[in-house]
């Protein structure tokens, strides 16, 4: 059985005893949950650990945490950004993309006439077969795949980083794509 050594109320160690009464001759109270740093309350029999304080990094420091989390906001902008196709910027979004597939999909169906205009970011391409309608919606997806990929790359990266705060994801994001 373990007992609990107290000082002023708080536990300084834990000693292993065969003997209750020995623990008790020498002022120890028997106790297999107690832990050194534990406040004894002798009025009640109970041990409270003290709460833990949260470890914050000095201020201005950079944690890989924050790191990581930089790298999310690289990434998300990145997404909602463009890509080169056929001389123009095109949006890689969400909406971009559902909406690229959703043409595809009207003209593989043959309920989309060709030729129709495609509103790129302030221009405007005109798709005219399936082909250049396949070749928008994969340089869509191409653009989102080099995304993910370079932030795979960076994600590894980040744990080996020693100078964290001399670290420029967002440098690490463009050099992966």
């Amino acid at each position: 059985m373990k007992a609990a050594i107290i000082e002023n109320g708080t536990v300084v160690n834990i000693a292993r005893v065969n003997d209750e009464a020995f623990a008790a001759d020498q002022g120890w109270v028997v106790s297999d949950r107690a832990r050194v740093g534990d406040r004894y309350d002798a009025a009640t029999g109970t041990f409270v650990s003290p709460p833990v304080a949260a470890v914050e990094p000095p201020a201005g420091e950079v944690t890989r945490e924050d790191l990581r989390a930089e790298l999310s906001r690289v990434h998300d902008a990145y997404r909602q950004g463009t890509t080169a196709h056929r001389g123009v910027e095109i949006r890689i979004d969400l909406e971009a993309r559902v909406n690229a597939r959703d043409k595809l999909d009207e003209l593989l169906a043959g309920a989309q006439p060709l030729p129709f205009t495609w509103f790129a970011t302030g221009e405007a391409l005109t798709i005219d077969s399936v082909e250049a309608m396949r070749a928008l919606y994969e340089a869509i997806l191409t653009a989102q795949r080099r995304g993910f990929a370079a932030k795979a790359k960076v994600l590894a990266a980040i744990d080996g980083i020693e100078n964290t705060a001399e670290y420029d994801v967002g440098v690490a994001f463009r050099a992966h794509l």
